[in-house]
């Protein structure tokens, strides 16, 4: 074979040089590896195996409105989006962070640590929302997306202004970055929770497992992504998932509001 034979052909291996959005270096195969791709297949299988069978085994209610038999599918995609979007923006800012701070472990636990405490803090605070709780969803989750697509252009100059600064400055910089962002991500887990209570209280328990096991669909998705597009992709995807709850209950909201009310739901002219 001569070598423009040999350059012509295309590479039967993964030959892309390794950047700072796909670190993946060590991955010689094309698209996907597959242990990856059994990995992701089997979270998805089990997260069927598990949730199926305990929807026909949950204990069974009859709903508060006969107007809210549609609603049950917007919360299953509530809480899907929600486990999803938030492991997926998490693991991207892990990665991210691992340019500002210098070790992978280090940015692991100071990007957890920020979002978690954030997240708590969050939840602790959305006990004080009384009112018009969809709305504050809608508005929370689009707040969301604009400040992760800010973070997407002011982190490489945040970034290039401060690193030269002390590793424990650069930890309090990145936490100072993340707290708010947690705190958002925080409310609308509990909040949902308050309004499905409203409709479907006896599916309080299943939707809390299926936004638990997203959560592990969504760190394997989040490697898989950054493996084909980059780690900034993935964190465009957990903004995408916020975008669709903000449609969601935005639109909830408006065009729901009055058959829910006409239907003299508890406590529902509240969570509008």
């Amino acid at each position: 074979m001569s070598l423009k034979e040999f350059i012509s052909r295309p590479p039967v291996i993964n030959i892309n040089p390794a950047v700072d959005d796909s670190p993946f270096f060590y991955n010689f195969h094309k698209g996907v590896p597959p242990f990856l791709k059994t990995l992701f297949l089997i979270s998805l299988f089990l997260a069927g195996a598990f949730l199926v069978p305990s929807y026909f085994r949950r204990k069974k209610g009859k709903p508060k409105s006969s107007q809210a038999t549609p609603v049950i599918f917007h919360f299953l995609l509530y809480f899907t989006c929600l486990g999803l979007g938030f492991m997926l923006i998490e693991i991207a800012l892990m990665q991210k962070f691992i340019l500002f701070l210098g070790y992978p472990t280090l940015s692991f636990s100071v990007t957890l640590f920020s979002l978690l405490l954030g997240g708590g803090f969050g939840s602790l605070a959305s006990n004080f929302l009384k009112k018009r709780l969809t709305r504050k969803i809608s508005l929370v989750a689009l707040t969301i997306v604009i400040m992760v697509v800010s973070y997407l252009f002011a982190l490489p100059f945040l970034f290039d202004k401060f690193l030269s600064f002390p590793i424990l400055a650069r930890s309090l910089i990145t936490m100072a970055i993340l707290l708010p962002l947690g705190f958002l991500m925080g409310i609308p887990f509990p909040i949902g929770l308050r309004i499905l209570k409203d409709f479907f209280p006896q599916d309080i328990a299943w939707m809390w497992a299926i936004n638990a096991v997203m959560s592990v669909v969504g760190s394997i998705l989040a490697v898989i992504l950054a493996i084909l597009f980059g780690f900034t992709w993935a964190l465009l995807a957990g903004a995408l998932a916020y975008i669709w709850i903000f449609y969601q209950f935005h639109s909830f909201a408006t065009t729901k509001s009055k058959e829910l009310v006409s239907a003299e739901v508890p406590m529902i002219k509240d969570s509008m």
